[in-house]
């Protein structure tokens, strides 16, 4: 074979052919000379198997001629669910009827056998090149007045520019990265950022919530399952790292994994290999990982609830994103944004907000970061188109939570019998608190809204039963 120099695109090509052994010997040349990652089918049949089955396919190449349907038969089939997909037709028997019909359905090219090993890897590479092209300019057209492509990091403040000139430098590199910051601040957007502007931008970003997934599932849905390896697995299930094949996993919320579940990830980050649950063999990934949390894992590791060796792997590089109170200069410029966003998806006129509102959102300590800001500001746009003030967002407007807008009311206290006053007072306060928790965070666990809260969940628990209340599901 001539020398010659390959792009590894990172792709997963589907082979199709009845002959094992030219299926195998065209497995390892894509393999070993392409650095594509290959699924094998010997019929039509298992071929739109492994495409319903919802495998991460990108590429097809298929002979002609097999027994039962033939590739003319698959090419149809994909073109029909999966138009995307580019398709190679390979036969013994060339001749320019077929070839033609072949280009007719939508081949993107057609070889004879004995196929050529060159030949057939510049046609392999030349397809992922055209889909890495059709692919950004889909992505470019769809999101045209998709409000998520409003993904920047907005505001020129000190603290901004530094966390925008760290993303600028991690996008240049591969490293595990450990997103650190409280909720609301937006450490999945530094994800996305990190991983669009970097060499795997045009391959999957991948989110995985430990939270939102069973724990009893999350090792499933992280590395897949083979057919069979447990009750209900009545078809092989690719997980999350397989999908991220050539691009990014964002494991979210990491401080919340399993503890049990640790050690197979840790092996994974060291060795970039797993193996599906059931399954008897190592399978190889090339994934960039990145993680995100807003729990203090160095005291969840004092507790024992998280490794400090999966720690050091994942803190490659450190990143925080500050909270939101300590970039108020960024406010004015990060309100127009997220109104110009709220208002795309919702279809309404933006409105700006008044000099008064923005001192009134300055005062506010913003627990919940930029999504609570967000939310506020969405909350005055319905409400003031609603009232008829379509014009500007108002400090009325706004209904910020009274707390940040009331004077101190200890003054208020009676001296004669006060500290059984400062009792109720207190009892009030613990109340409403404990009801302010349960509305920012109705999809958390008491354990994880304590931690929030500074206590622990039995203490929790104890006070919503003194105060007779009761959690919203």
């Amino acid at each position: 074979m001539n020398q010659r120099t390959i792009v590894r695109s990172h792709g997963r090509v589907l082979l199709v052919d009845d002959d094992r052994s030219f299926l195998i010997s065209l497995q390892v040349l894509l393999e070993d000379e392409g650095g594509y990652a290959v699924e094998c089918a010997g019929s039509v049949d298992e071929a739109l198997d492994v495409l319903d089955g919802g495998h991460a396919v990108h590429l097809v190449v298929t002979d002609l001629s097999m027994p039962g349907k033939d590739g003319i038969e698959l090419l149809r089939a994909v073109k029909e669910t999966r138009p995307e997909l580019a398709v190679i037709l390979m036969t013994a028997h060339g001749s320019v009827s077929t070839a033609v019909e072949a280009m007719r359905l939508g081949a993107f090219q057609y070889l004879t056998k004995p196929v050529d090993p060159d030949e057939l890897l510049v046609q392999v590479e030349r397809a992922f090149q055209v889909a890495l092209v059709n692919t950004a300019y889909r992505s470019l057209k769809d999101r045209t007045g998709d409000p998520d492509s409003m993904d920047v990091l907005v505001g020129n403040g000190p603290g901004t520019a530094d966390l925008r000139q760290t993303i600028a430098g991690l996008s240049k590199v591969d490293s595990t990265v450990l997103i650190r910051g409280e909720t609301g601040t937006g450490k999945e957007l530094v994800a996305r950022l990190v991983h669009r502007h970097s060499h795997r931008g045009a391959s999957p970003l991948i989110v995985v919530n430990c939270t939102a997934i069973p724990k009893d599932l999350l090792e499933s849905e992280l590395f897949g399952h083979e057919k069979g390896s447990f009750t209900g697995a009545t078809a092989l299930r690719r997980g999350r790292i397989e999908e991220a094949e050539g691009g990014t996993l964002l494991l979210d919320e990491i401080g919340d994994m399993p503890l049990e579940l640790q050690p197979k990830l840790l092996r994974f980050l060291q060795e970039r290999t797993y193996r599906r649950v059931g399954g008897c063999r190592d399978l190889k990934a090339d994934i960039r990982v990145m993680a995100a949390t807003h729990c203090d894992l160095e005291q969840r590791m004092a507790d024992g609830r998280f490794r400090q060796d999966l720690f050091y792997r994942l803190n490659t590089i450190p990143v925080m994103v500050p909270p939101l109170r300590d970039h108020f200069e960024d406010l004015p410029e990060l309100c127009d944004h997220l109104i110009a966003k709220i208002s795309l998806r919702l279809r309404c006129k933006p409105r700006p907000v008044t000099s008064e509102a923005l001192h009134a959102l300055q005062s506010h300590p913003f627990p919940g970061n930029v999504r609570e800001l967000e939310n506020l500001l969405e909350r005055a746009l319905v409400l003031g188109a609603v009232a008829g003030n379509p014009d500007v967002i108002t400090t009325h407007g706004l209904t910020l939570p009274p707390d940040t807008r009331t004077e101190n009311t200890f003054e208020t206290v009676p001296l004669e019998d006060g500290f059984a006053a400062l009792h109720t007072i207190f009892a009030e306060a613990e109340a409403e608190l404990i009801q302010r928790a349960f509305q920012r965070w109705p999809e958390l666990a008491n354990r994880e809204i304590a931690e929030r809260l500074g206590t622990n969940r039995r203490v929790l628990e104890l006070r919503i039963k003194e105060h007779g209340l009761q959690k919203r599901t």
